[in-house]
């Protein structure tokens, strides 16, 4: 089975003395650009190790901020990196603007291929909850229809994305061990 998974609040968290508050925080209130300076403020989440060990193969597809500015290409770039170094990824993949483009990291030591130069007709659905990211990957490694797929999240915005590419869904918490709807939005 192929896992596709959302990173921030899914796979990995900003150590505690960055965010103390963390815990608190909505999903959406996680994703903040402000929160990891540099790749090593993350902090895998428990039971993620585990999970990823279920699947035969996992792709990260995640938004990253744009709009603020303060993260760059490159900051997310070594923010994959390290996450790739970390675990067991066949591939990361993230749309830094509004839809329009993609990137993905093959392994945690190439360098990033543009997938909307490769997959024109998906331009302005990269972004989540468009499917585009998913759809881009499933055409980037020559996944054949009705193969068993699954989008794992902590948020709505990662169920629609879901559903838009026609795959199974599962909250992160459950997945990960954790059961916390509270966290879900």
């Amino acid at each position: 089975m192929i896992a596709y998974h959302d990173r921030d609040g899914h796979l990995c968290r900003p150590y505690p003395q960055y965010v103390p508050n963390w815990e608190n925080l909505t999903p959406y209130q996680r994703g903040n650009p402000f929160y990891i300076k540099a790749p090593d403020q993350q902090q895998l989440l428990p039971g993620v190790k585990q999970l990823l060990s279920t699947y035969k193969y996992n792709f990260v597809v995640s938004n990253q901020r744009w709009h603020s500015g303060e993260k760059t290409i490159e900051d997310v770039v070594m923010e994959a990196r390290w996450l790739m170094y970390q675990l067991p990824l066949n591939g990361f993949c993230f749309c830094y603007d509004s839809g329009e483009t993609a990137w993905l990291l093959e392994d945690a030591d190439s360098s990033p291929i543009l997938l909307s130069s490769l997959y024109p007709h998906l331009i302005g659905t990269f972004r989540k909850p468009q499917a585009g990211m998913v759809k881009a990957l499933q055409l980037h490694y020559n996944i054949p229809p009705g193969t068993p797929q699954i989008l794992i999240g902590d948020r709505l915005t990662d169920q629609a994305c879901a559903i838009a590419a026609s795959i199974d869904f599962q909250w992160s918490d459950i997945a990960r061990g954790y059961p916390d709807p509270a966290t879900r939005n």
